[in-house]
């Protein structure tokens, strides 16, 4: 179990979306120092999904390797394999001197990540 606290220390506590993303750093320290006894028990249930990816390294040697996805909630699953593709053309994006050409091979349900607050 998760202690409050602890939990709005690692997270950030957005109140809105504009153009951009807003943020409430004063509501986030509020948060953090509320009394645990103040917050309702409660759980988040995140699904975790195992993704099987295969890519040329900068070399042009084929490889293969596992990855690991958390989708934001349930609802979301019926769309795994665009949340995947997604996900790993971000990772190409982002270590783009290593690999290229990645491709999605597989994507298979793990389990649910489930955090106890309070």
């Amino acid at each position: 179990m998760l202690h409050p606290s602890k939990f709005f220390e690692w997270c950030v506590i957005r109140t809105g979306i504009d153009v951009f993303e807003i943020f409430d750093d004063s509501l986030k320290k509020k948060l953090m120092n509320i009394h645990p006894r103040n917050f309702i028990k409660s759980k988040l249930e995140l699904p975790v999904y195992k993704v099987f990816v295969g890519y040329e390294t900068k070399n042009g040697n084929y490889k293969e390797s596992e990855k690991y996805m958390v989708l934001n909630n349930v609802s979301e699953q019926e769309y795994d394999d665009m949340w995947a593709d997604m996900f790993a053309r971000d990772y190409e994006s982002e270590y783009e001197e290593s690999i290229q050409n990645i491709k999605v091979l597989n994507v298979e349900f793990v389990g649910d990540a489930v955090l106890q607050i309070g």
